[in-house]
C-alpha cells in the first residue's frame, strides 16, 4: 500500500504569547490529491502552508502536533537538516511571483541555483526543460534569457511553480496562486496543475482566495470550526478538523448554502383614472403663459466727426500754397 503523501497530525500553532493561531488541525493526503484551505483574511491559511514546510514566521511556534510527508517526519529536526530536506520532499509557491523572483538576475541562472544549492549538479538543462515544459513555458534559451520583468503575471506564475516542480517534490503547498490574476489566466492556471496533480502524481495543498468554475477542483475539504474569539484584536484561530472529500457531482468545491430570503415585493401603485368627460368641458383651461419676445441688440451709436484745430488747418494751406 503506498504511503500517503501527507500527514498531519493534532497540528497547534501559537504566537508568542500564546494566543491560538490554528488548533488540531489533522488532515492525510493521498498522492495527487489536492486539499484547500478555506477561510476569511487572517484564519491563518498561510500560517498552516508555511507550516507544513517545517517553518514558522518570527513570532510564532508550532506548539504540537506531528507533520509528515511520505515516510519522513519534518518536525523536531536541526534548521540545517530540515531546510535539506524542503524541495525534495516539499516545495513551497509564494503567493506574490514578483516577490519571489530576483529581478537582477536571468530567469536561467534562478533555475539553476535551485539545483545546484541541493546538489543536483547533473542533467540540470533536462531538469530545467522538463519543469518549463510541465507549466508550458518555452524551454529555448531566449526564453530563459530574460529577467522578471520581461514576462506577464501569469508566466511569473508558472515560473514559480516550476521552481517549485525542479526536484520534483511530493507534497507542493500553493499560497493563493491565483491573487492578481485575471479570470482567463486563472482558470488555465487552475487547469494547469490539475493536470500536474493527476500526471506527475504530486500531491497539493492551496489556500485560493477565490475558485472558479474549472475542472482543476479540490479533491479534499478541511472542515473548519472557528473557535471563539480572543481577548485581542486579532481574528478568530482557525480550529480545523479531519478533512472531507469533495461531494461528488458538485459543481463547485464550496459547501451550498441555504438561498437568501426573496426581497419582498411591493405592489404597484394605482394609476389615477381617467377624468369625467364633462368635468372636462366646465374647467377652465389653464391660460398658457406668453414667450417673451426676443430682446433686440440697441443699434450702434454714430461716431462723431474728429475736430479741426487751427494748427492743422494753416498745415493744410501752407502745403496747398507750396504745391
Amino acid at each position: 500500500m503506498t504511503a500517503p503523501a501527507l500527514s498531519v497530525t493534532d497540528l497547534h500553532i501559537a504566537t508568542a504569547t500564546g494566543d491560538p493561531i490554528v488548533t488540531g488541525l489533522s488532515v492525510t493526503l493521498d498522492p495527487g490529491e489536492m486539499l484547500a484551505l478555506i477561510g476569511e483574511s487572517g484564519s491563518g491559511k498561510t500560517t498552516t502552508a508555511l507550516a507544513l514546510l517545517g517553518w514558522a514566521n518570527p513570532g510564532t511556534a508550532i506548539t504540537h502536533g506531528r507533520i509528515v510527508i511520505g515516510d519522513t517526519h519534518l518536525l523536531g529536526r536541526p534548521e540545517r537538516e530540515t531546510r535539506r530536506l524542503r524541495s525534495r520532499l516539499v516545495s513551497y509557491v509564494p503567493q506574490d511571483p514578483a516577490r519571489a523572483l530576483n529581478p537582477a538576475r536571468r530567469v536561467g541562472p534562478q533555475l539553476t541555483e535551485i539545483l545546484t544549492v541541493h546538489g543536483r549538479t547533473r542533467d540540470q538543462e533536462r531538469a530545467i526543460c522538463r519543469a518549463l515544459d510541465q507549466v508550458q513555458l518555452p524551454t529555448d534559451r531566449r526564453f530563459r534569457r530574460r529577467f522578471p520583468h520581461q514576462l506577464s503575471g501569469g508566466q511569473r506564475q508558472r515560473l514559480t511553480i516550476a521552481q517549485a516542480l525542479l526536484l520534483q517534490p511530493r507534497l507542493i503547498v500553493l499560497d493563493e496562486p491565483t491573487t492578481g490574476l485575471d479570470a482567463l489566466t486563472q482558470h488555465e492556471l487552475l487547469t494547469q496543475l490539475d493536470h500536474l496533480r493527476t500526471h506527475i502524481g504530486a500531491a497539493m495543498v492551496t489556500s485560493p482566495t477565490t475558485w472558479p468554475r474549472s475542472p482543476a477542483a479540490p479533491t479534499r475539504l478541511p472542515s473548519s470550526t472557528p473557535a471563539p474569539w480572543s481577548n485581542t484584536d486579532r481574528p478568530p484561530p482557525c480550529s480545523t478538523g479531519p478533512a472531507t472529500r469533495t461531494p461528488a457531482g458538485s459543481s463547485t468545491p464550496y459547501p451550498t448554502r441555504a438561498a437568501p430570503p426573496r426581497s419582498p415585493v411591493f405592489p404597484e401603485p394605482s394609476r389615477p383614472s381617467a377624468p369625467d368627460q364633462t368635468d372636462a368641458h366646465s374647467r377652465r383651461a389653464a391660460p398658457t403663459p406668453a414667450t417673451p419676445a426676443p430682446r433686440r441688440s440697441p443699434p450702434p451709436t454714430p461716431r462723431a466727426p474728429l475736430p479741426v484745430t487751427r494748427s492743422d488747418a494753416t498745415t493744410r494751406s501752407s502745403r496747398h500754397v507750396a504745391g
